[in-house]
């Protein structure tokens, strides 16, 4: 299933590479918590179809999702365990300190 904010994304995306006219492809960082790099190639490439920018060469940084807690304790978490957001140590609530990247960062 593919959500409209995804699809926004990628549009969004589109639009900087229009601006910045032919290209030969990009770079992206992209965190977890936004969307899976995999979704992200996918949702493009259906989108650049039949466009000018059908060809270019997609390189995306996934950035993993990393919670953490004021005692100190932090750790990586995957996209499966989103649910389980309480701190091993002293049961405060884990923050999200990295995974909602999204960074256009090179357009060669």
């Amino acid at each position: 299933m593919v959500f409209i904010s995804e699809v926004y994304l990628v549009w969004e995306v589109l639009e900087e590479l229009s601006v910045r006219g032919c290209v030969q492809g990009f770079r992206l960082r992209l965190g977890e918590e936004v969307m899976n790099s995999k979704i992200f190639k996918d949702i493009f490439k259906k989108y650049s179809r039949g466009t000018i920018f059908e060809n270019v060469e997609v390189l995306v940084e996934q950035i993993p999702s990393t919670y953490g807690c004021e005692c100190g304790y932090f750790r990586n978490s995957s996209l499966s365990d989103k649910q389980n957001k309480r701190c091993p140590r002293c049961d405060d609530r884990l923050k999200l300190f990295r995974g909602e990247e999204f960074e256009l960062v090179d357009v060669y």
